[in-house]
């Protein structure tokens, strides 16, 4: 399971990333292209005034043009001036230029026209492509002369290769100040006229793509690789823990007999002593194989009617036996009408000797231990509470993983199993357990079982 997991989050992630090297790319081709475009424009105004200069002649050179603006002409001289007015406002909104420089140009262009110099199709074609070959930019474009009418006047090449084609950069610019002409440019963008442009950068991309990708397999197979061999030595494990059972029951069985026909009482008391510590090395290997179990499949537990407080009992005795080098106390507060309910016997065992003996070993002597049970109309509650050395309140939500274990439980005998394997039981009764801390000191769980 866990490892589908981990394909399938190396896959999105792939897939993540792929997506997002591909909107990156979308973003910058239309960036270039759009600088391309820009590029492209500014030449071709450039080239318009460069063929304006080659066309004007030597006469019109040395004609002079005067432009004053009109609020430094005194009134009184007003009338002395001739010509055209030129209202830049106007000027803007009829499209003529955007600036007086632009203005004047245009007014020169229609001085030409008027004098029968028309723009030189051929002249501007050639100075537009040496500009874009300083730009290093080289593709296919056609200039088309208009007059006023809209009629095309002249043109510089085929204009038929742009029919159809959707890569087309166009633009149309007014001639003259009364537009009495129109000028037409085409451009063929094609996109790996944008792709050489981007080259470097699609390398790169491409390169770190590929890099992150191939780490991500890596570490995939080193997962995977892990994984086989964690399952592997869990199963050799759970074979060793599964094999200690047969030698364990027969000495459980073999002391159990010595015990019965033993009359000596220290004897006996270190007979039940040993099997009392036998059944709670059992237990732990019970706990082990479940737990281990649990991973892979559900729990099925065998309910049948016992007495609660009996259990609670018993198991208390058991640790009596284990524990007999240690000072405490436990009590029992049964606020249950009813003892009888139905649940796995061993399991629930289990659970009253895992945190009983959490309690005593991370505790103190002399240490009290109070076992609360009582109940709602569907509900038994039990609680389980001490005044040992208690659990941070950061570590209750791990402290039921498996494996996990406390600063404090480190320093003593423990596996981190007994409190992920009550968490189990519990569940598979369709239960619930928590824990909070004491006011003073200590911890208390709070176990919650259906009644039905």
């Amino acid at each position: 399971m866990k490892q589908k997991i981990v394909i399938c989050v190396v896959t999105i992630g792939t897939l993540a990333i792929l997506i997002l090297q591909g909107f990156w790319l979308m973003n910058m081709y239309t960036q270039y292209r759009k600088d391309v475009s820009e590029q492209m424009l500014s030449k071709y105004q450039l080239a318009i005034e460069l063929e304006l200069g080659m066309r004007s002649s030597a006469k019109a050179k040395e004609q002079m043009y005067e432009f004053t603006p009109k609020k430094v002409i005194p009134t009184k001289k007003l009338h002395e001036y001739t010509g055209d007015t030129i209202k830049l406002t106007d000027a803007i909104q009829q499209n003529v230029g955007n600036n007086f420089a632009e203005i004047f140009s245009q007014i020169y262009q229609t001085v030409l026209i008027t004098k029968g110099k028309f723009i030189n199709i051929n002249d501007l074609d050639s100075i537009y492509e040496q500009e874009l070959k300083k730009q290093k930019l080289q593709t296919q474009h056609v200039f088309i002369l208009y007059n006023n009418e809209g009629r095309c006047i002249s043109f510089s090449g085929d204009t038929l290769q742009f029919v159809g084609n959707t890569h087309i950069l166009s633009a149309i610019q007014p001639i003259g100040a009364k537009s009495l002409q129109s000028l037409k440019l085409l451009v063929n963008l094609p996109p790996n006229l944008i792709l050489d442009r981007m080259a470097s950068a699609l390398i790169i991309s491409f390169l770190l793509a590929i890099l992150i990708i191939a780490c991500l397999l890596y570490q995939l197979i080193i997962i995977r690789r892990r994984d086989n061999l964690l399952y592997k030595r869990a199963a050799a494990i759970n074979g060793v823990i599964h094999d200690l059972k047969s030698p364990l029951n027969a000495t459980h069985a073999i002391l159990l007999y010595f015990a019965q026909v033993e009359e000596n009482k220290d004897k006996l008391e270190l007979l039940k002593s040993g099997k009392a510590r036998i059944e709670r090395l059992g237990n732990i290997i019970e706990s082990l194989l479940l737990v281990a179990k649990s991973q892979k499949q559900e729990i099925v537990i065998n309910k049948k009617e016992i007495n609660i407080i009996q259990i609670i009992y018993k198991v208390i005795e058991d640790i009596k036996l284990c524990f007999i080098n240690k000072q405490f106390n436990i009590k029992v507060n049964n606020h249950l009408k009813e003892t009888n309910i139905y649940v796995d016997e061993i399991g629930i065992s289990s659970v009253f000797t895992n945190l009983i003996e959490n309690a005593l070993k991370y505790s103190d002597n002399n240490t009290q231990i109070d076992i609360t049970l009582s109940a709602s109309l569907s509900e038994l509650y039990i609680d389980i509470s001490d005044d040992g050395y208690g659990i941070p309140a950061k570590e209750h939500k791990k402290i039921f993983n498996q494996f996990y274990q406390t600063p404090n439980s480190r320093k003593n005998d423990g596996y981190g199993i007994g409190l992920a394997y009550v968490k189990k039981i519990i569940e598979a009764h369709h239960g619930s357990i928590s824990l909070k801390n004491n006011s003073q000191k200590g911890t208390t769980f709070l176990i919650k079982l259906p009644i039905n």
